[in-house]
């Protein structure tokens, strides 16, 4: 079965696919050190603000992971040590964690891996002494597909993206259908993180999607990310 008849329409990103990668924030010493993730506290979804204090007795680097393949924002993907750690152990409340979208930096839609090459280096000499992240935490949705068919979805990937980003939903296809039936609309900015309960990145998640669709009786269930729509 060719690609349009799974996706109806499907954006491989161009000959620039390779160059869409996950985007480590630089920060040299910490690169060997193991990830830590504080579990976050009871802010279970939706958009809420925080405030990063930067101050001498506080590592000047931000330490997060983060994949930048959606314009959308930055979602993180790892924390390791540096400010963001640091508010967490601080504000369990409204620690940040995997998968949050940082959508604005000090009211600027702007990605953390941007935010970090212009503005960390020279906070002290602005005289700066906090970053206001505007975050997004999504609601990880569970979508059954019990039919052969066309998921009915323009979507965006790269080879090791984090999983599959959902670009607009077609009128027509599985997630359409599905979107009927459910109070909770999968939309644009959401994205396909997991198959069967197994997390891939972009281009294996898409091989694996063309395989098990093109199977009539082939149940599957798609882990979605779905982030409220501010």
């Amino acid at each position: 079965m060719s690609e349009p008849s799974l996706f109806a329409m499907l954006c491989c990103c161009g000959p620039h696919d390779e160059e869409m990668v996950l985007t480590e924030v630089p920060s040299a010493h910490v690169l060997d050190k193991e990830s830590r993730v504080v579990v976050p506290g009871p802010l279970t979804c939706g958009s809420f603000k925080v405030t990063l204090t930067l101050t001498d007795q506080v590592p000047k680097q931000l330490g997060l992971k983060v994949d930048n393949s959606d314009e959308r924002g930055s979602m993180i993907m790892g924390i390791t040590e540096g400010v963001v750690e640091h508010f967490n152990l601080q504000n369990p409340e409204r620690a940040l964690s995997v998968y949050d979208r940082i959508l604005t930096v000090d009211g600027e839609p702007t990605t953390i891996t941007e935010v970090h090459r212009l503005r960390m280096s020279s906070l002290a000499k602005e005289g700066a002494n906090s970053l206001e992240l505007l975050v997004s935490r999504p609601q990880v949705l569970t979508v059954s597909l019990k039919k052969q068919g066309s998921l009915g979805l323009k979507m965006k990937y790269s080879a090791a993206s984090a999983g599959i980003i959902i670009d607009s939903v077609l009128p027509d296809g599985l997630i359409a259908d599905w979107n009927q039936s459910h109070p909770k609309q999968i939309a644009p900015g959401d994205r396909i993180i997991a198959l069967d309960g197994v997390t891939l990145a972009g281009k294996s998640m898409l091989e694996e999607l063309k395989v098990r669709l093109g199977h009539m009786g082939l149940n599957i269930d798609l882990s979605i990310l779905h982030y409220d729509i501010l």
